[in-house]
């Protein structure tokens, strides 16, 4: 129970940023005869204290039943702070962070709470993702679900999710090659296997970069030679009629022991692109330190993702 009794006591906000948060109080009104209802909604959009339930007329007791005050922005934490001033001495009631979509609640009988954010679990949808940040207010919160519609009909359709954390889109991760083995022994890279095609001209010009990861098992029989692993990248157009060269393409590279079994793994790379054309041929590419030393490569596996 929170009671406001006379001409100075009120319910007041204090929030710690200049952003958009919604309140609302419902009360009920007691003359000592009669009950009433009352409610007050209140919008605030800077960092002050702001009065969200007014002192009631002289002989009214005011019971506060709810209080509901929602952070109405999408990337920014405040400070609430909920406090009764009686015109001389003001005391906080409750003082919590609320989060970008998130409302702080009291409900008489039960006390304060906060009630998440529902923004991130409805996806979004948009052909850019300019356009999905918009759609999201500018900073998509963490989580925010979208999907991208890319080029002509019957379209391209990604789905992306926003990690607040890397502060970009991404899509999951799919296979591209897999499960590519081999026993090459050269010290200039070399094809392992057959390439693969990626599109790319409706996914760059939707705001998308493609990101990849190469690993496997690469082993050296004996001594000190080393085996490469990496992804060499060609951009190809609609009617190419040759294999494009991968020479002098290769990023994400990574290298394995010598003399002996080693799992080795790229992590994510983003490859250094030209002009955007339709499409893109990404092949396995190995070399080794020496060519004395029997090698092979097994179970390499190539994986690509869009980021924004």
């Amino acid at each position: 129970m929170i009671l406001c009794q006379g001409p100075n006591d009120k319910i007041q906000v204090v929030s710690s940023q200049s952003i958009a948060v919604d309140c609302h109080v419902s009360a009920m009104d007691y003359d000592g005869s009669n009950a009433t209802s009352y409610r007050k909604n209140t919008a605030i959009t800077t960092a002050s204290t702001t009065d969200i339930s007014v002192a009631p007329a002289s002989g009214i007791t005011r019971n506060i039943k709810t209080i509901n005050i929602r952070n109405k922005n999408n990337s920014t934490n405040t400070i609430i702070t909920v406090q009764h001033t009686d015109g001389t001495t003001t005391v906080e009631l409750y003082r919590n962070v609320v989060g970008p979509g998130q409302t702080l609640q009291y409900v008489e009988g039960v006390g304060w709470s906060i009630i998440a954010a529902l923004t991130s679990m409805a996806a979004k949808i948009s052909s850019t993702i300019g356009g999905l940040n918009t759609l999201f207010g500018g900073t998509p919160v963490d989580g925010s679900l979208g999907e991208l519609i890319l080029g002509s009909t019957p379209y391209d359709f990604i789905g992306l999710v926003y990690s607040a954390t890397y502060a970009k889109w991404i899509s999951d991760a799919v296979p591209l090659l897999t499960g590519i083995s081999g026993n090459q022994n050269v010290t200039a890279y070399t094809t392992l296997g057959q390439p693969t095609t990626v599109l790319w001209d409706v996914f760059a010009n939707a705001g998308l970069t493609p990101q990849f990861r190469i690993r496997g098992q690469v082993h050296v029989n004996s001594g000190t030679e080393t085996t490469t692993l990496a992804i060499g990248i060609a951009g190809i157009a609609v009617g190419a009629s040759a294999v494009p060269p991968y020479a002098g393409t290769e990023f994400a590279a990574a290298t394995g022991p010598g003399a002996v079994d080693g799992f080795v793994d790229s992590g994510w790379a983003t490859p250094t692109l030209s002009a955007v054309v339709s499409a893109l041929s990404v092949a396995i590419r190995v070399r080794s330190s020496g060519n004395t030393i029997a090698k092979t490569q097994n179970q390499i596996q190539v994986e690509q993702r869009w980021t924004s």
